[in-house]
């Protein structure tokens, strides 16, 4: 049981879209599927770019998190066996975190 931000659900869930079905965020599905949650949420943004804004920061504060989760796993069960299992993502994590905050600002 995941218990987040309703923007890190999304997040994930749009990502998952990407790594399963190839949708990817210039998709004319992936633009609709952004919008459903958007209309929720209209009385708190204005306008669309800033919902935008408010999911890119919800992206790193995700990536943020899956990097400690990663450090965390790795204390308790080992870089090695991590890397063994292919398990260990920090690395990516870390560099999708910058190349995302370059993005963001």
């Amino acid at each position: 049981i995941v218990i987040a931000h309703p923007f890190v659900s999304l997040l994930n869930f749009l990502e998952q879209m990407g790594k399963h079905y190839g949708v990817a965020k210039q998709d004319a599905v992936y633009q609709q599927l952004q919008r459903i949650p958007f209309a929720a949420y209209a009385d708190f943004f204005p306008h669309a770019d800033d919902f935008h804004d408010a999911l890119a920061t919800a992206g790193l504060v995700n990536l943020l998190c899956g990097a400690i989760y990663q450090v965390r796993f790795a204390q308790a069960c080992g870089k090695t066996n991590l890397k063994r299992y292919q398990q260990w993502k920090l690395r990516v994590l870390l560099s999708r975190f910058s190349v995302d905050l370059v993005r963001l600002f």
